[in-house]
């Protein structure tokens, strides 16, 4: 049999088939250069320099705001896609492995969908796999499934678990995947922010357990929110001495006393902006300082929202405290007690003041007689 296939090979020659040839790239292109051996040139390059160039790459692994998901959406560019660029940046070399992976984990976004084009293609292709459907016959929640995979990550990996300080998701995935978040925030130690469902914030059953481990497996917070319901949980912190490094705090819809909102604000040696929305007791008496009550902290950001009770000569009390008026840099009044012409009482004691914003609905014309004082700025 090898022979007769030997005669058959030697036939074909002979009638002129074509050989098939075997050449090398390099001889067949005269300006190919095959890569030299010189070094990597990013190897001198300092772990600050790689984070500024993968910074580039991916610019919200920068996002420190202690905004929301929704709130701190970038303009422009697929947020999946630099992630994804990012992360095979941490594959190149094990000099690019360590600044790349906590670049990675040190702010987390979740988000549903790529911005780009390639969203229509993945569409196409989760619905021709059938494993893409759970038993119902319903699509897979996608951000459901990266929350859980960043779960079980952190869980497996306690040096990454440490590198997160922000994680950020959007609406529906917190409110529905309550207990994924509850076993991520259980191994984040140096966790300062985090999208957190509405049921936290208002003491609600649903969030009990995360809320529990938030507050013994997290204790850098800095932004927290209370709203109506969870006025003991409000009251009960300077005996708890929880989130000591919070930074941001709003209050909405409170049924609290002025001296227990003051003696809860105490607790808060860091504090820099007080957001206030609604509070039916809140009154000019927050401001007056006295033997038995905390002084209202010093703030360099202070909202007032919904709060009629409060008045030009309440807020031009507490400005009259140096501390006070040296730290305030930004003022924002919605629907409060504060008239437009008693606003000059204000900026006179706020010297520092660099940003005022008012909304308020005009009921009647500015006072001829006497005429306000214009508004300065110093």
């Amino acid at each position: 049999m090898k022979l007769l296939s030997h005669i058959r090979s030697k036939s074909r020659l002979k009638n002129g088939e074509p050989q098939a040839q075997v050449y090398e790239y390099g001889a067949s292109n005269p300006g190919f250069a095959y890569p030299s051996s010189r070094p990597n040139p990013t190897a001198k390059l300092p772990d600050n320099a790689l984070k500024a160039i993968f910074a580039a790459v991916c610019p919200h692994s920068q996002d420190d705001s202690y905004l929301s998901s929704e709130d701190s959406m970038p303009d422009g560019g697929c947020l999946l896609c630099d992630l994804r660029d990012l992360a095979h940046c941490a594959m190149v070399n094990r000099q690019w492995a360590g600044p790349a992976q906590d670049m990675l984990y040190h702010s987390i976004r979740i988000d549903p969908v790529h911005y780009c084009q390639l969203e229509f293609e993945l569409c196409e292709k989760r619905k021709r796999k059938s494993h893409r459907f759970d038993r119902n016959g319903e699509q897979a929640d996608a951000p459901a499934e990266r929350l859980q995979l960043l779960s079980r990550t952190v869980r497996e990996n306690q040096y990454l678990a440490s590198q997160v300080q922000f994680l950020k998701m959007p609406y529906m995935t917190r409110e529905s995947c309550v207990a994924d978040l509850a076993r991520t925030v259980q191994v984040l130690p140096n966790l300062r922010f985090i999208d957190l469902p509405e049921g936290f914030f208002s003491d609600s059953p649903s969030s009990a357990t995360l809320k529990q481990e938030l507050q013994v497996r997290c204790p850098d917070i800095r932004k927290m929110r209370y709203t109506a319901g969870a006025e003991r949980s409000f009251i009960m912190l300077p005996q708890t001495r929880q989130w000591q490094n919070l930074e941001v705090l709003e209050l909405s819809r409170l049924l609290v006393e002025p001296s227990m909102l003051t003696y809860a604000l105490s607790s808060f040696p860091v504090l820099q902006e007080l957001k206030l929305v609604n509070l039916p007791l809140l009154e000019d008496s927050i401001f007056q300082p006295g033997p038995q009550r905390n002084s209202f902290p010093p703030l360099a950001k202070l909202s007032l929202r919904d709060t009629p009770n409060i008045t030009a000569s309440g807020l031009a009390t507490y400005l009259s405290s140096p501390v006070n008026r040296e730290n305030l840099s930004s003022l924002t009044l919605t629907n409060t007690g504060i008239l437009i012409e008693s606003l000059h009482s204000i900026l006179a004691t706020a010297p520092y003041l660099t940003n005022l914003h008012i909304t308020e609905s005009v009921s009647r014309s500015l006072p001829l007689q006497p005429t306000p004082p214009p508004l300065t700025s110093r």
